[in-house]
């Protein structure tokens, strides 16, 4: 009852203070700027919001001093900014929350969505900036919190995590996800806090002293792949990528990966320190494989399916040496398990056992037809048209009709062309065999 008696009241002052903002004008103008503001209203009303902007636009024109007329141009800024956002127009989203930001930078929500906008493209920076004023007009919201901790823990300070995630646990407490995040925090602060830290723009790598000879080599690994990586993908970051070089059993423990698995990407970089990575050249693979999905990530706003995401991850950080009879075999005879439509999120490879093909095969051939898929794409299409496709997915295209856009053909045509591929490749292999076994047969003779 409060609350309807306090809406009742703000809307009795909301009214007095439009009707003293005309008070100024014509009676010809106050109809006219009157009628266009009802207008906005009920395009707002209705959810069409770049018709209610046009509108409040038009009005603010007419009346620039009004206040009414900025609340409603800035409100309807945000719910276009949020339309856009969500059809993955991030830049133009930004462009109108900056807007209405112009208008009346006390707006919570405008700062929350802005800082959102920042987190999809990686600008860390950025969004900790929005969220921070933010907080000072909405002190008790739990999404500022929940963000802000979010940009914490991918920034590797555990601690100020926590602390915001808390905050967020105290409003929410049955909020599970929360929880399990506070507990992953816990386990890396725990172990993290006694690591060492290396810095080289934008990349901070975090390790133990007996790895610090694979961390020289590391940063300029890193460097290399910012500007090689960065300039196929024509993208740079600003924002810290944090990397960590795990022990085997640490690795194990923070991301419970199987133990054929070298590093990942999860918002960090995560190494395995091995024999692998002792190796100076698989180091610079690994880490060039790892960074690229990075860039990817943020180019699509993780939307990339996984053969297109392991494909370019694949073929940007070096030539693959086991792609041998067997693989082409399989691929050839689980077509219908390995068809790119099938490998979204990598969803077919998951009932391998159905097929009774060995699970770890399975993920080898997976890995193997994203790499031929993509390689197929580049070499025949060129990598506009690849980079068309990522700009498609980042606007929430289905991948059907992403690859029909971008590279013009169906993706049951892309994925019988690589078959085509595949097969040919098989036949000129196992011509080459046979020669080498004739040969052989000779000599022994």
């Amino acid at each position: 009852m409060l609350d309807n008696m306090a809406k009742s009241v703000f809307f009795f002052i909301m009214i007095f203070c439009f009707v003293s903002e005309l008070s100024a004008l014509s009676p010809s103008e106050v109809r006219r700027i009157k009628t266009i503001n009802e207008n906005g209203k009920q395009y707002f009303k209705d959810k069409d919001y770049s018709s209610a902007v046009a509108q409040f636009r038009n009005a603010l024109s007419l009346n620039p001093a009004s206040n009414t007329l900025k609340a409603n141009l800035a409100q309807s800024l945000i719910g276009e900014a949020i339309f856009e956002k969500n059809k993955g127009n991030v830049s133009k989203s930004i462009a109108l929350l900056k807007e209405a930001i112009g208008l009346d930078d006390t707006i919570a929500d405008a700062h929350i969505i802005l800082a959102a906008c920042y987190l999809e493209i990686g600008d860390y920076t950025g969004a900790k900036g929005e969220l921070e004023i933010a907080r000072i007009f909405a002190p008790g919201r739990a999404s500022i919190h929940t963000m802000l901790g979010e940009i914490y823990f991918q920034e590797g300070d555990m601690e100020n995590a926590l602390e915001c995630w808390s905050k967020t646990k105290e409003q929410q407490p049955y909020n599970e996800n929360i929880g399990r995040k506070i507990e992953q925090a816990q386990r890396e602060w725990t172990l993290l806090k006694n690591f060492s830290t290396k810095s080289a723009h934008p990349f901070v790598i975090m390790y133990e002293p007996q790895n610090e000879h694979l961390v020289r080599q590391a940063v300029d690994i890193c460097s290399d792949a910012y500007m090689e990586v960065g300039k196929i993908f024509n993208h740079y970051p600003l924002s810290r990528i944090t990397i960590i070089f795990y022990a085997p059993g640490q690795f194990l423990d923070i991301t419970s990966a199987p133990n054929s698995v070298a590093g990942l990407y999860d918002g960090k970089i995560r190494i395995k320190c091995s024999e692998r990575t002792n190796d100076p050249r698989q180091l610079r693979k690994l880490l060039f494989h790892e960074y690229t999905h990075v860039l990817v990530k943020y180019l699509t706003n993780d939307e990339c399916p996984f053969w297109l995401n392991e494909g370019l991850a694949q073929a940007v950080s070096g030539p693959v040496t086991d792609i041998d009879l067997e693989i082409l075999a399989n691929l050839e005879l689980e077509n219908d398990l390995f068809h790119i439509k099938n490998m979204g999120r990598f969803a077919g490879v998951t009932h391998v056992l159905d097929h009774e093909l060995d699970s770890s095969l399975a993920v080898k051939i997976a890995y193997i037809k994203s790499l031929i898929t993509t390689n197929y794409m580049i070499n025949t299409y060129g990598m506009n048209r690849c980079m068309r496709l990522l700009e498609e997915l980042r606007t929430r295209t289905p991948i059907e009709v992403a690859v029909q856009k971008a590279i013009g053909i169906s993706v049951e045509e892309l994925d019988s062309q690589v078959m085509s591929l595949i097969s040919k490749t098989k036949d000129e292999l196992l011509s080459v065999l046979n020669k080498q076994d004739n040969s052989a047969g000779d000599i022994q003779q």
